[in-house]
């Protein structure tokens, strides 16, 4: 690990504490938003519906954007007479002791996001907005336990392990590691506790508004988000590649131009990777759509690049996200076709930029 790095980001976060802070950008209302989930939780509340909505009244930049509102999902299932007691007890599932392995909590955010979803796929069709991920249920979970568990942004959570050189990479998606993820935090934490003069701003900044007993490990995500959010990368070198000595042409003017150019398009690769994977999660099953030729129908199967759409004849597979961005297929919810597009551009980028790697290795290869 970077400790260098690792120092300098901390640094640099102490650095902008009050632009951070101040009244246009409030990154504090983090802490305010863990404060009113504790104020407001009760697993055993008579309106489990209206009780979760008022606990998680402050984390709408947290959780839910433009694209998903999964909290709504949870309201909606929570305010059917038929299913209030089933998501109360699959809270309580999910906050259950377990003597801190990380690996039975893993257990526990799948089993929580796959029912959920289940019960969403069942009697909210076509929601998609409302699916649950796991990175959605890291946040319940968090929200819960704070001094025990970390928030995660994917693209945010990446740029930090770069930048630090974290040697264990958490993976994505379905093969993201709680415990690795844990880990890096944990590096954090440590850091943020041998820096006194952080720990003294922070603990000024805290009123009675907001929690102050998270061990910092809100702190630590707060950093993570904002290394990307204000820039506090600047001047720090990211993944610079070790020299390959035993190279007899390793001072040559070329070949040294060759190396630039490659760690610069895999850099950009690496940036359009992440992007591309924090918007693979959405569910669009049982979304309406309209083809031109074979008119009306609904999603019935998705998996990572086909859906497969039942029309009144017959079903159809396709790919996605090409078959929205081009065209092909339309919607009326405006956020699915932007989410599909941009991720058809992200695509398309991931091409090219992997042709250029391929190339510039070609051609690094001809000259060592």
């Amino acid at each position: 690990m970077n400790v260098k790095n690792l120092k300098d980001v901390v640094q640099a976060y102490f650095d902008k504490f009050e632009l951070i802070n101040n009244e246009d950008n409030r990154e504090y209302y983090k802490w305010e938003a863990f404060k009113c989930f504790r104020d407001y939780w009760d697993i055993e509340a008579e309106d489990f519906a209206d009780m979760f909505k008022k606990s998680m009244s402050l984390t709408s930049n947290l959780i839910n954007n433009r694209y998903v509102s999964p909290t709504n999902g949870i309201v909606k299932l929570a305010e059917r007479p038929e299913l209030t007691e089933t998501i109360r007890d699959l809270f309580r599932q999910l906050y259950a002791d377990d003597g801190g392995d990380i690996i039975k909590r893993q257990n526990k955010i799948e089993n929580f996001r796959d029912k959920v979803n289940e019960l969403l796929e069942k009697y909210e069709p076509g929601r998609w907005k409302y699916n649950q991920d796991f990175r959605i249920v890291m946040f319940y979970l968090n929200m819960y336990s704070p001094s025990d568990n970390y928030l995660f942004k994917a693209t945010e959570a990446r740029e930090f392990m770069y930048c630090i050189e974290y040697g264990d990479d958490f993976g994505s998606g379905k093969s993201f590691s709680l415990t690795r993820y844990y880990r890096m935090c944990d590096e954090l934490v440590k850091e943020i506790k041998n820096t006194p003069e952080l720990i003294q701003v922070h603990q000024e900044r805290i009123t009675d508004t907001m929690i102050d007993d998270d061990d910092y490990h809100i702190l630590a995500f707060d950093i993570i988000y904002c290394a990307v959010t204000y820039g506090l990368y600047s001047g720090i070198i990211i993944n610079k590649p070790k020299k390959k000595t035993s190279i007899k042409q390793k001072n040559d003017a070329v070949m040294d131009e060759f190396k630039t150019e490659l760690i610069e398009v895999k850099r950009e690769l690496d940036k359009c990777l992440i992007e591309r994977a924090e918007l693979e999660d959405v569910s669009i099953r049982g979304l309406k759509i309209e083809h031109r030729m074979f008119g009306e129908g609904i999603v019935v199967s998705q998996d990572k690049n086909t859906i497969i759409v039942k029309f009144a004849e017959e079903e159809k597979k396709f790919s996605v996200p090409m078959a929205f961005a081009s065209g092909f297929l339309m919607c009326n919810e405006r956020e699915i076709i932007e989410l599909f597009t941009k991720q058809d551009e992200l695509d398309k980028q991931i091409k090219v930029l992997s042709g250029k790697v391929f190339l510039v290795k070609t051609k690094l290869d001809k000259l060592q």
